[in-house]
């Protein structure tokens, strides 16, 4: 989140939760999540960042620029491939996740390490979470009963 024109004074109530990050990598996506502030004051509070996982090859996971003297987020049972001095309490490694991004059932890092957050109660694919004793981290939940998969994406052109 960044402004080309004026600064940003505050980021406040984001919630980063429960994402999947995969190979996010490139240009223009050398972070997985960043705040830039643009030279304005940097304050804000109520944001959290919770439940995210980053597989591949980001350079940096989470980043805060340009600012960030009273901006704080809380951060917890994120998993990124490495360390990051802006989230410390992370876990560092590579999930194991099945084709669809689902941990597997052999997962140590994702199943069942999640905190659970009171803003919805389903994955991605509409499974309850938890589905074990913890949620799981990231977009999807592990479950034996399920078959589901991720839809490809339709009316995608190239140009």
């Amino acid at each position: 989140m960044y402004s080309t024109g004026d600064p940003i004074n505050t980021f406040s109530n984001v919630k980063i939760l429960n994402n999947t990050f995969i190979d996010s990598i490139g240009q223009k996506m050398w972070q997985t999540i960043g705040f830039s502030f643009r030279g304005g004051t940097g304050a804000g509070s109520g944001n959290e960042i919770r439940n995210n996982l980053s597989k591949g090859s980001s350079s940096m996971a989470l980043s805060i620029a340009d600012g960030g003297g009273s901006w704080t987020a809380s951060r917890s049972n994120n998993i990124w491939p490495q360390s990051q001095s802006l989230d410390p309490t992370a876990t560092v490694g590579v999930p194991s996740l099945d084709a669809n991004f689902v941990p597997t059932s052999s997962d140590t890092l994702a199943r069942d390490r999640g905190t659970t957050v009171s803003y919805f109660s389903n994955d991605k694919l509409g499974i309850a979470r938890p589905q074990d004793s913890s949620w799981d981290i990231g977009a999807f939940e592990y479950s034996s009963n399920n078959s589901s998969a991720l839809m490809p994406p339709s009316a995608v052109r190239s140009e």
